[in-house]
């Protein structure tokens, strides 16, 4: 590696995954038995798992329906409840004497007890957490154990990670805080509600306060006010004071009002009605599908492509295959093969041409980056280089080659691919080689995702390294 790619200006480091394709042979397996809805029921409370419902009658008997293909529908008919909750393929009700009861998945290995002094009960993906009437909360599953002692009036369960209200009304979670979703927050706060990887919550005032993931808009809640709130996977509800159901995120649809009371559980959301009947529905999961498709590469072949872009010079799509070919494609014309570096690229394991891309100034600055493997001198490694080439009369000039980097790789983990940013930087992801030692060590690439400058690059000078660079001048 020269001395400039040994610079420290190493973006984020990266645990590459190497994805695995199973074959499966022999009939396929029936799929889970599904429970209708019940007809004409009331409810008086809604819990809502991935794929199921239950509602608790106001005898306290639970009436389940929707997927049980891990029998978590199959509550017995014969317990009063006061409450239910549900959570990933199982469901879990607070018995009249405090006890607990499960059914499903892995619930019935928790030893959740047959008597107790539960309060409140709250299921997650993999989890169950109690609040006794002392506010101290007890968990069993794929979830540490919360703070010590009693402090809690309510509690919710997500992935991985659990909430709970504070005696003062403040928000404090315990478990994971991949996305955030467990900042601690000073309240008051009066209604909590728990989703996978975001949650909500309600202030005396009656607006919504939601944090954690918030790749569709699911924690931007509206200015309305609330009388309580429900975090689903992708999207959050709240309901006003006339009954009226307002969600964000992904376009949900839900029926009007009047609800008394919300429920959420991955995607779907239910509501019951003043007459205890129940109405569902879901966020779009693949709103942003919703095009009319049109064929683009009908009866044409590739060799195992890997990435696609828009080519920018004269329109079309451009495909790279791992031979170290880059073509492009147009409705109507025949394909035009715009590089060709089959004989610099070396193939076999995960080595190949990974990715390109085009210059995002490329009216002023025709170039084509392309991230690919290439040859080396010893056995059992090769090169990993990112080079520029001028784009002339619609192909990329082979001949006017320029290595931006290069570095040593091996064999397997690969990977990687390259992007300009909106800042106009070239960012770029490195698998880690089979060598996981590597990915926190900071004199490698292999690994991690770099950030660097290349407008103005020569042979000299072939990147500048960002002065904002998080890691620029780090040991």
């Amino acid at each position: 590696m020269p001395p400039a790619a040994r610079t420290p200006w190493i973006v984020a480091a990266l645990m590459p995954t190497l994805l695995l394709a199973a074959c499966v042979t022999g009939a396929a397996p029936a799929p889970p038995p599904v429970v209708p809805m019940p007809e004409g029921a009331a409810f008086t409370q809604l819990a809502v798992g991935r794929g199921h419902v239950c509602g608790l009658r106001s005898d306290g008997a639970a009436v389940c329906w929707g997927r049980n293909d891990e029998g978590q529908l199959d509550v017995p008919e014969d317990i009063r409840f006061r409450q239910l909750t549900a959570g990933l393929g199982f469901t879990c009700g607070l018995r009249l004497d405090g006890g607990l009861v499960c059914r499903g998945r892995s619930a019935m290995d928790w030893p959740v007890g047959e008597s107790g002094t539960w309060a409140m009960v709250s299921a997650g993906r993999d989890q169950l957490c109690a609040l006794d009437a002392e506010g101290a909360v007890t968990c069993w599953g794929l979830i540490g154990p919360p703070p010590e002692g009693p402090r809690y009036t309510a509690i919710g369960m997500g992935d991985g990670y659990g909430c709970g209200l504070t005696f003062t009304g403040d928000l404090e979670c315990w478990g994971r805080n991949t996305f955030g979703q467990g900042e601690w927050r000073r309240g008051p706060f009066t209604v909590l509600s728990v989703g996978s990887h975001h949650l909500c919550a309600v202030r005396p005032d009656g607006s919504a306060f939601c944090q954690g993931r918030d790749y569709r808009g699911q924690i931007l809640a509206p200015a309305e006010s609330f009388t309580s709130v429900t975090a689903a996977r992708e999207h959050s509800c709240g309901l006003t004071a006339t009954g009226a159901v307002v969600c964000w995120g992904p376009e949900s649809n839900p029926p009007p009002g009047p609800f008394t009371a919300l429920a959420s559980g991955s995607w779907r959301t239910c509501g019951l009605r003043p007459d205890g009947t129940v109405a569902c529905w879901e966020a779009d999961r693949f709103q942003f599908l919703n095009v009319a498709p049109a064929p683009f590469f009908e009866g044409r072949d590739f060799d195992q492509p890997v990435d696609l872009f828009p080519w920018r010079d004269g329109g079309g799509l451009a495909v790279v295959e791992r031979r170290g070919a880059i073509t492009v494609h147009a409705p109507g014309t025949p394909p035009r093969l715009v590089l060709d570096l089959t004989a610099r690229t070396i193939l076999g394991g995960e080595r190949s041409m990974l990715s390109a891309a085009l210059d995002p100034e490329f009216e002023s600055a025709p170039f084509l980056y392309v991230y690919y493997s290439t040859f080396d001198t010893g056995e059992a490694t090769h090169l990993g280089r990112v080079s520029r080439f001028p784009v002339v009369d619609g192909r990329a000039d082979a001949e006017s080659e320029l290595v931006i980097l290069e570095f040593t790789q091996w064999r397997w983990h690969n990977g990687g691919t390259v992007h300009f940013g909106p800042d106009g930087m070239l960012y770029l992801g490195f698998g880690d080689s089979q060598h996981p030692w590597d990915v926190q060590d900071l004199q490698t690439l292999r690994g991690k995702i770099i950030r660097i400058d290349v407008r103005g690059a020569s042979e000299e000078r072939p990147y500048r390294v960002p002065d904002d660079n998080p890691l620029h001048g780090a040991p």
